[in-house]
């Protein structure tokens, strides 16, 4: 399901964040059909990653490098596919591969121009 499914709302109105949210909002996706983008491929966080001092959830991506895109033809641009029809195409799959980056022992803080500094926490 899309971020905007009634599935992926009703866990997110019970307290799950769904960063893949503003991706789909910019017309991104993982995986492509008809000439229309989808992002079934989603992670949902619970609040503990944006409220803790030391865990936190950084950004969260799709990650869409040159080898995995259909190189031309009419998919060109699409996720490269391993098999279609029964033809193997040497593809890796029919989505693109999301991630989320992550800290540990690290803080976002911002200074008074409001540009985000990296602070390190010394005490473990």
């Amino acid at each position: 399901d899309n971020p905007k499914d009634n599935s992926i709302k009703y866990l997110t109105s019970k307290g799950f964040t769904n960063p893949m949210q503003d991706l789909y909002t910019q017309g991104k996706g993982s995986l492509a059909f008809r000439d229309r983008w989808f992002l079934f491929d989603q992670m949902l966080f619970s609040q503990q990653w944006f409220t803790s001092d030391r865990l936190f959830w950084i950004a969260s991506k799709i990650y869409r490098s040159s080898e995995l895109y259909t190189p031309n033809g009419r998919y060109k641009n699409y996720p490269y596919r391993t098999r279609v029809k029964g033809n193997h195409l040497e593809g890796f799959s029919d989505h693109f591969p999301i991630y989320s980056l992550m800290g540990f022992g690290i803080k976002l803080v911002q200074n008074t121009q409001n540009k985000i500094l990296w602070a390190f926490l010394i005490n473990a």
